[in-house]
């Protein structure tokens, strides 16, 4: 801050010392910005990209994590709460439209017999 009390010191405490630091800024700023600015483009550039990889990088290790745990979760309940008919599938329930051939004919078996 010593410095800018010296600048402000020898422009003046006046208001009008003030404007033309202002003026001078304004005139100024079109010609560093840009340069500034294609500077920090490759800096924000990398940044960005690694950000998006970290990010990648995260949801999948969240995603495994998630999978194991639902598993655990799964194994669990099973443990908790055996099956009752002993583990086995229920017969699989018969068709109850009728069967029909390739001419729209009703069968009475699949292999028409």
């Amino acid at each position: 801050m010593a410095l800018w009390d010296d600048l402000m010191a020898g422009v003046g405490g006046s208001w009008l010392g003030t404007a033309a630091v202002g003026v001078g800024v304004v005139l100024v700023a079109p010609l560093v910005l840009p340069v500034v600015g294609a500077g920090l483009r490759p800096l924000t550039k990398g940044v960005l990209k690694t950000g998006l990889l970290l990010v990648g990088a995260v949801d999948t290790a969240v995603q495994a994590a998630g999978a194991t745990v639902r598993e655990l979760v799964a194994e669990v309940q099973a443990d908790l709460h055996p099956p009752e008919d002993g583990g086995l599938d229920p017969e699989p329930e018969t068709p109850t439209e009728p069967l029909v051939d390739a001419y729209g004919r009703r069968v009475e078996t699949v292999d028409g017999a």
